[in-house]
């Protein structure tokens, strides 16, 4: 014996209730599809986040030991979130005339949805690690997983 079809469930239902059903259905379908279109869309702004920072450190800290360097575009950045970013929120861009380092910052700060990252985030990224929260709700770890 098969499972009976969604259509053949919903001519079982009272006319009225058929409507209801399938509308209320319908939205719940569009509620998935929208979280699951958010969750690409996060996905991807994360991964244009880290190439932003692998380029500000390559191209803005070059010469510098990992740790400094790491430290460095933190401490940029947390002073950038603190300032400039809440007057420049609203743009796409920096002003024009912006320096180089102004436009990463602005860039790294606006894919990570206004915040800054910590110096050892940033390491993580640079090596291409990914860390997550440990899932074990009693315990406050974090465990590396390659990306």
């Amino acid at each position: 014996m098969t499972a009976p079809t969604f259509e053949q469930v919903l001519a079982t239902l009272p006319i009225a209730e058929r409507a209801a059903v399938s509308s209320a259905l319908e939205a719940a379908y569009r509620r998935g599809r929208e979280d699951h279109e958010r969750e690409i869309s996060h996905r991807e702004r994360l991964v244009a986040r880290d190439a932003a920072i692998r380029r500000a450190l390559s191209e803005q800290y070059a010469g510098m030991p990992a740790t400094t360097s790491a430290k460095a575009l933190a401490s940029d950045l947390t002073r950038y979130a603190a300032g400039p970013w809440l007057r420049e929120r609203a743009l796409q861009a920096p002003p024009p005339g912006a320096s180089a380092l102004r436009v990463a910052l602005h860039k790294i700060v606006r894919l990570n949805e206004g915040a800054p990252l910590g110096y050892r985030r940033i390491l993580d990224i640079a090596s291409g690690r990914r860390r997550r929260k440990c899932n074990n709700p009693s315990r406050s770890c974090t465990h590396d997983r390659s990306s």
